[in-house]
C-alpha cells in the first residue's frame, strides 16, 4: 500500500475515467459482448490486487506508527465493485444471448486486442457428467433459462482466475473424499497418511488412506465416486494426486491440468489456516467479482423479475452446473469459503479484543467491512458467496470448517477446565454468522422493496431519524428506489418540527415486530441499543420474541438449511447447554447468558426448518401424522424423523470429560437448564426457563421420541395424554369414585342450602307461589329434594331463565 500510494491519483483518475464512459448501456453491452480482451485483462487487474495490504497480529508488541494509508485500498475496492457492476450489467444485458449453450463457456484465454468482428466467442459443449457439479440439464431445456454467453465467458475467467491465485499461494494441502462421513467428533484432518519419500520427478507413499465409512446422505447431486481419497499436496515438483492400488502416485507438473485447476479437483480440500497468527485480508475482487455474478444469475432465474416458465425450466440442480461449467461442488465449496471466511473471522477477533496491539488498524478495517458505503461489496457479498459454498458442500464439512476457522474446534470436547478470555465472544460470533448463513435472503429471497423496508426498520429500530439521516444510512440503490418514499412512509410515521427540534420519522409500533436481531451490520452498540428501544414500545424482551425463522429462498440454495439442522451443530449447541447448566454461577462459564440465547435462537431455527420441511412432506407425500384431541401434536413417521440429525440425535447421550459428570442428551440438558434458571430467569428482560420450555414442546410435536423423552423427564412441560381405552378402563379406579363421592356430598350440600332459603323466603310472604321440587345431578342415595331460586333476585317465583342457566353452569362446573 505505501508504494502504491505513490499512483494514488493516477490509479483513481483512470478508474474515474473508465466508470464514466462504462455508465452508458451501449459501452457495457459492447465491452461484455464483442470485447472479450477488455474483460480478460480487467479480470487480470484484479488478480494483481487479489489479497492486497495483508494485516498480521501483533501478540509481544504494539504498533508504534499508524498506516496513513490504511483506507486507500477500501476506496480502491470501492472502486473496483462500481466498475465490476457496470460490466456485469453489460454482460447480463447483452443482445448476444442466441449464441448461449446450456453451459456456454469462453475457450482458453483470450490473447491481444482484437476485433470481434472477426472472432466470436468459442463456444465449447458440455462439460464431461463426470466432472459436472451435478447431472446437466438436457439439451433440450429451454433456451430462456440458459446464461448469455458474455455472462459466462466473465464467470468462466473470474473462476480461472482464482484457481490461479489460490494454485500461486499454495495454502491447500490434504483432501477428503467426498464418500466419507465424519465419525461422531473425530475430525477429518486426521487421515494424513505415512511421510512421502521423494524419487526424481514422482513421488511415492506406502499404504495407507482413509477407510470407508460410508456416503453422506442428502447430497443427490453429487456424483459417487471411489472409496480411496485423493489427496493433493503442494511442493515444487507436486500438483496433482490420485490413489491407485493404496499407493500415492504424484504426477509431474508437465503433464498437463485442467484450466480450472485446483476448483475442479474431487473432495474436500483440508486449509490449514489460523487467522490470529496468519496475515489475512480484506480484499479479495475476484472472490466478490464471482459472487456478483451469481447473484445476477439466480436473480434472473428465480427474482422476483423471473419469468414462471423460466423458474419451472432451471431447477435447483442444474442451476450451479450451468453456471460454474466444470467446478466440482466440494473442490469449488471448500477453497472458494475460505477468504471469505477468514475475513468474518478477523472481524470477530477484533471485537473480542484480540487485535489491541495492532492499533487503529484492524478496528478501523472492521468497522469499514461493515460501513453502508462498503456493505454490498464487502460483507453482503462475502455472506452470499459464503451462502453458495454452504449449498454445495456437505453441512458436516462445511460447520466443522468454520469452527476450525475460529478456533473452537475444542470446544465440543465438554470439558469444563478450559477457558480462553476470548472463547465467549468467539463462539457468539460463530453462533451469529451460521444462523445469518441459513437465515439471510437479501440476494436470495426477497425483493428489493422487502430490503428496503428491512433497511429501514433497522435505522430506526436504533433512534428516530431525519429525512436525510435515513438516505445517508441507506445503501446506494436502495437510496435512489423510486419506492423509498412510498415504503418509507408505511413504516414511520413523521414527527412534525417543533422549535429547535426538526421533523424526525418514528418507527411506527407495527414494524416493531418485524424487527431483525440478525441484521449483517448491527453493532454492538447499536444493537443494544434497539433492543431497550424495543423493550420500551413493546414491553417484552425481542430476545424471547423476535425468533429466527426459515423463510422462502431461492431454490438453487435451499440445501442450506441442513446446515442448521446438522449433527455439528447440534453437538455445537450441545455444548453450550453443557457449558450453561454445569457452570457455577461464581465461576467463569465457557457459555455466558449471551452465547446461550445465541444458542439457543440457532435451535429454534433448526426446529422452524424441521416443522417447515415437514409440513411440506407430509402434503406432498402423506406423511404419518398423529392429531391429538387437546392439542394439534404433529408427530413424523421414523423415516421423516431420520432426515434431520438434529432430532435423531437429541437423545444420544454424551459421556463429558469429567468422570464425576453423568451422559447427557440435548434433551436432558434443556431440562436441566429449565430447572436451574427458574431461580434467576431473566436476561436482559429474556425469559429462558419459557424460550426453553417452548423449545421442548417443539421437539415433542416433531418426533416421537423425542415426546416420550420428554413427557418422562418433564411431565409438567408435556404431561401425558390418556388415551380413549385406557380412559375406560380408569372409570371405575378408586380416585375416580372418590372424586364423585365428593362432588356428591358437595351438591347435596348446596342443595340442602338452597331448600332452606326457599322456606325461608316462602314464609316471609311468598306462600302464595307453588314453588316445583329439582332434582340435582347426584346420585340417588345422595339427591336431596329443592326448589330453584334465581341467583340474582333471590325470587323464588322468577319466571327469568338465567336462573336455569345459571343452575346448569353450577352443575357442569361440578361434573
Amino acid at each position: 500500500t505505501s508504494k502504491w500510494v505513490n499512483l494514488y491519483d493516477a490509479s483513481f483518475r483512470l478508474l474515474e475515467d473508465a466508470r464514466y464512459v462504462l455508465r452508458h448501456e451501449e459501452v457495457s453491452m459492447y465491452v461484455a459482448s464483442e470485447r472479450p480482451d477488455l474483460t480478460s485483462s480487467w479480470v487480470k487487474l484484479l488478480l494483481l490486487v487479489q489479497g492486497m495490504d495483508p494485516q498480521k497480529r501483533l501478540a509481544s508488541i504494539h504498533v508504534e506508527d499508524e498506516n496513513e494509508n490504511l483506507s486507500a485500498p477500501f476506496v480502491l475496492g470501492h472502486y473496483l465493485g462500481i466498475i465490476q457492476n457496470l460490466l456485469m450489467m453489460g454482460a447480463f444485458s447483452s443482445p448476444g444471448q442466441q449464441e448461449s449453450t446450456s453451459v456456454t463457456i469462453c475457450s482458453g484465454t483470450i490473447k491481444g486486442i482484437e476485433r470481434v468482428a472477426n472472432q466470436q466467442l468459442a463456444k465449447v459443449g458440455r462439460v464431461s457428467q463426470e466432472n459436472s457439479v451435478c447431472n446437466l440439464g438436457t439439451r433440450e431445456s429451454s433456451s430462456s433459462s440458459e446464461l448469455p454467453s458474455p455472462a459466462a465467458c466473465l464467470i468462466r475467467q473470474c473462476l480461472k482466475a482464482i484457481g490461479s491465485w489460490l494454485e500461486q499461494i499454495g495454502e491447500v494441502g490434504m483432501k477428503v473424499n467426498e464418500g466419507s462421513q465424519l465419525v461422531d467428533v473425530a475430525d477429518y484432518y486426521e487421515v494424513i497418511g505415512p511421510p512421502i519419500q521423494e524419487c526424481d520427478n514422482m513421488v511415492m507413499t506406502g499404504k495407507g488412506g482413509m477407510p470407508h465409512v460410508g456416503n453422506i446422505t442428502g447430497k443427490g447431486k453429487m456424483q459417487e465416486t471411489s472409496s480411496a481419497p485423493d489427496v493433493q499436496l503442494h511442493s515444487e515438483n507436486v500438483i496433482a494426486a490420485t490413489l491407485t492400488d493404496h499407493n500415492f502416485l504424484y504426477a509431474h507438473p508437465d503433464s498437463g491440468t485442467d484450466e480450472l485447476g485446483i476448483l475442479n479437483t474431487t473432495g474436500w480440500h483440508h486449509v490449514v489456516f489460523d487467522v490470529s497468527s496468519q496475515a489475512t485480508s480484506f480484499h479479495i475482487p475476484l472472490h466478490r467479482m464471482l459472487s456478483l455474478l451469481l447473484r445476477e444469475a439466480m436473480n434472473k432465474c428465480f427474482g422476483e423479475d423471473a419469468k414462471t416458465e423460466e423458474c419451472s425450466v432451471v431447477r435447483s440442480n442444474e442451476f450451479f452446473s450451468q453456471v460454474l461449467g466444470g467446478c466440482e461442488p466440494y473442490g469449488f465449496a471448500s477453497v472458494v469459503m475460505e477468504h471469505p471466511l477468514r475475513v468474518r473471522v478477523f472481524c470477530a477477533q477484533v471485537r473480542a479484543g484480540m487485535w489491541r496491539k495492532n492499533g487503529d488498524a484492524a478496528i478501523l478495517s472492521a468497522e469499514w467491512y461493515r460501513s453502508v458505503q462498503w456493505f454490498e461489496q464487502g460483507l453482503e457479498s462475502d455472506l452470499f458467496l459464503l451462502q453458495c459454498c454452504g449449498a454445495l458442500s456437505s453441512p458436516e464439512f462445511f460447520v466443522r470448517t468454520i469452527q476450525e476457522r475460529f478456533g473452537l474446534s475444542d470446544y465440543t470436547s465438554l470439558d469444563l477446565t478450559e477457558h480462553n478470555e476470548y472463547e465467549p465472544v468467539l463462539i457468539q460470533e460463530m453462533l451469529t454468522l451460521i444462523v445469518q448463513l441459513v437465515k439471510e435472503r437479501i440476494f436470495c429471497g426477497r425483493s428489493a422493496a422487502d430490503n428496503l423496508k428491512r433497511e429501514l426498520i433497522y435505522k430506526l429500530a436504533v433512534g428516530d431519524a431525519t429525512h436525510s439521516q435515513i438516505v445517508r444510512s441507506l445503501p446506494r440503490d436502495l437510496s435512489s428506489s423510486e419506492q423509498f418514499q412510498d415504503v418509507l412512509d408505511s413504516v414511520a410515521v413523521y414527527s412534525d418540527p417543533s422549535g429547535n427540534k426538526k421533523g424526525k420519522y418514528v418507527l411506527r409500533e407495527a414494524f416493531w415486530k418485524e424487527l431483525d436481531l440478525y441484521h449483517p451490520r448491527w453493532s454492538s452498540r447499536e444493537l443494544q441499543i434497539a433492543k431497550e428501544r424495543y423493550y420500551r414500545f413493546c414491553k417484552v424482551s425481542a430476545l424471547g420474541a423476535q425468533l429466527p425463522q426459515w423463510t422462502h429462498i431461492f431454490s438453487p440454495l435451499c440445501s442450506i438449511s441442513k446446515i442448521a439442522t446438522s449433527k455439528s451443530v447440534l453437538q455445537i449447541v450441545r455444548a453450550v447447554l453443557f457449558y450453561a447448566v454445569y457452570t457455577d454461577a461464581s465461576s467463569v462459564s465457557r457459555a455466558p447468558d449471551s452465547v446461550l440465547v445465541t444458542g439457543l435462537h440457532l435451535l429454534s431455527l433448526a426446529l422452524d426448518i424441521c416443522e417447515s420441511e415437514s409440513q411440506i412432506s407430509a402434503d406432498q407425500y402423506g406423511m404419518d401424522l398423529l392429531q391429538h384431541d387437546d392439542e394439534s401434536w404433529v408427530v413424523l413417521s421414523s423415516d421423516a424423523e431420520e432426515a434431520f440429525p438434529i432430532l435423531t440425535y437429541s437423545t444420544e447421550l454424551v459421556s463429558p470429560e469429567s468422570d464425576k459428570l453423568k451422559k447427557d442428551s440435548m434433551l436432558t440438558l434443556l431440562v436441566s437448564l429449565m430447572h436451574k434458571e427458574k431461580n434467576d430467569s431473566t436476561f436482559s428482560g429474556c425469559n429462558i426457563p419459557s424460550l426453553v420450555v417452548s423449545l421442548l414442546k417443539r421437539f415433542a410435536k416433531l418426533s416421537k421420541q423425542c415426546m416420550s423423552a420428554v413427557r418422562q423427564m418433564a411431565p409438567q412441560v408435556l404431561p401425558s395424554i390418556p388415551d380413549h381405552a385406557s380412559a375406560k378402563q380408569n372409570l371405575g379406579s378408586p380416585d375416580l369414585t372418590g372424586k364423585r363421592q365428593c362432588k356428591a356430598a358437595i351438591m347435596a350440600k348446596m342443595g340442602e342450602e338452597q331448600s332452606k332459603r326457599a322456606e325461608s323466603m316462602k314464609s316471609s310472604g311468598n306462600e302464595g307461589h307453588d314453588v316445583p321440587t329439582f332434582e340435582p345431578d347426584a346420585p340417588k342415595s345422595t339427591a336431596v329434594e329443592t326448589r330453584p331460586v334465581c341467583s340474582l333476585c333471590q325470587d323464588s317465583g322468577s319466571k327469568s331463565p338465567l336462573c336455569c342457566l345459571i343452575r346448569l353452569q353450577v352443575i357442569i362446573f361440578f361434573s
